[in-house]
């Protein structure tokens, strides 16, 4: 008696009649294709097995020309192989690989279906998917994505790791409005955030308004929707919406925002000067000179840049050894002047100085090493007659509790 799989291949390459003939077109490209495989070295899984017994079931008295012997192939059906191991691979583990920080990895086997869900999940995630190999893909490891995957996978039997079943009950069991509570300025506030606004505006700090807003971009908290003056020179720093913010010229002089910055506690402060223009890098010079005069802070200042010595540039080089704004830089300097796009290495070097704040005067900082060094502020303020095209300020936050 012949193997059902050997029949398959009578019947299949039977010429009178063909089984186009006497079965269905869906139903005879079915018989061809698995054919093909049986005659193949993989052979074909259970189930393309079974479904080759049903259609010979359906046929059964159709194929008797072929083979007379058909109802007892198919009685106790035989295979002259083994039938293909299906890989059902379905894992998702987090994973550390060299020089990259921690992802989420789904690793799954081919089909359709499979497939079209793993692509499902590029329109649910925060970030971008690596694609290792067509059975392989990493994910950014975000509490956002943990809870995606799992609510997307776990309907199609993947296996998680413990650690993504552990964050995922975690993240589950938050309540929104409570998390909330944890980073309003109050005494609910996480005693870490709490601590290092202190350490920085000091105790007295938890009752001024004016700093708590201020620093609320700095340490991440929230705080209350309030009104503010946009004529307020105040209002426009500590009310702002993101790090980078432009203060007009020609309506708050430099003196007041310096002495704004003061009264805030944005000390030292890093002054970035217009790297182009002698002339305006003399004027600004001497605007910053009266500035810092009304504001009482005549010590630790330190220009750390000098022009080429033509006739403007001497009267800038000399202003800066008139006014001894030679300090070196150390933790006691308040004030730190350089040009945009160039930065002293000693800034880098051995330096226990960090800026409070920032102010750009007449340009922005684009892309330079100025700007990745100013970066570490969460206030840099640009200040000229109208905002840079490369700046991007885009008004107040409307929501009931504010970043």
């Amino acid at each position: 008696m012949i193997t059902v799989d050997k029949l398959l291949l009578k019947i299949t390459t039977h010429t009178t009649p063909t089984i186009e003939e006497y079965v269905s077109k869906r139903d005879a490209k079915v018989l061809r294709s698995l054919s093909s495989s049986v005659n193949s070295p993989i052979f074909i899984t259970e189930n393309q097995g079974r479904l080759l017994l049903k259609i010979l079931y359906q046929y059964e008295n159709q194929f008797l020309t072929v083979e007379s012997d058909i109802a007892q192939i198919l009685n106790q059906p035989t295979w002259s192989k083994n039938f293909r191991i299906v890989d059902v691979t379905k894992r998702v583990y987090i994973k550390t690989l060299k020089d990259r920080e921690s992802a989420i990895f789904v690793e799954f086997s081919h089909g359709s279906t499979i497939r079209k869900t793993i692509q499902s999940l590029g329109k649910v995630i925060e970030g971008g998917v690596v694609t290792f190999s067509t059975k392989l893909i990493s994910i950014d490891l975000t509490e956002k994505n943990i809870v995606s995957i799992v609510e997307t996978l776990q309907p199609h039997k993947f296996e998680f790791d413990q650690k993504i079943q552990d964050f995922y009950e975690i993240i589950k069991k938050w309540t929104f409005n409570k998390e909330c509570e944890k980073f309003i300025f109050g005494e609910n506030l996480l005693d870490v955030v709490k601590n290092a606004f202190v350490t920085d505006v000091g105790i007295d700090a938890t009752n001024n308004r004016s700093l708590i807003y201020d620093r609320r971009t700095r340490y991440h908290y929230l705080t209350e929707k309030t009104g503010k003056n946009d004529e307020n020179l105040e209002d426009l720093i500590i009310y702002r919406t993101q790090q980078k913010l432009w203060i007009d010229s020609s309506r708050h002089s430099l003196t007041d925002l310096v002495k704004n910055l003061k009264i805030l506690h944005r000390l030292p402060l890093l002054i970035v000067f217009d790297s182009y223009d002698v002339t305006v890098c003399n004027k600004n010079l001497q605007n910053l000179q009266i500035s810092l005069e009304k504001n009482e802070i005549s010590k630790g200042v330190g220009i750390y840049f000098r022009l080429p010595n033509d006739t403007n540039g001497k009267i800038f080089n000399s202003f800066i050894q008139d006014n001894h704004y030679n300090a070196p830089l150390n933790s006691d300097t308040n004030v730190a002047g350089v040009q945009a796009g160039k930065l002293p290495k000693f800034f880098l070097k051995d330096c226990n100085w960090a800026p409070k704040s920032v102010i750009v005067l007449g340009s922005n900082l684009r892309h330079s090493k100025t700007a990745v060094y100013s970066n570490r502020c969460d206030l840099i303020i640009s200040y000229a007659d109208k905002p840079s095209i490369f700046d991007n300020n885009t008004g107040w936050a409307t929501s009931t509790w504010a970043l």
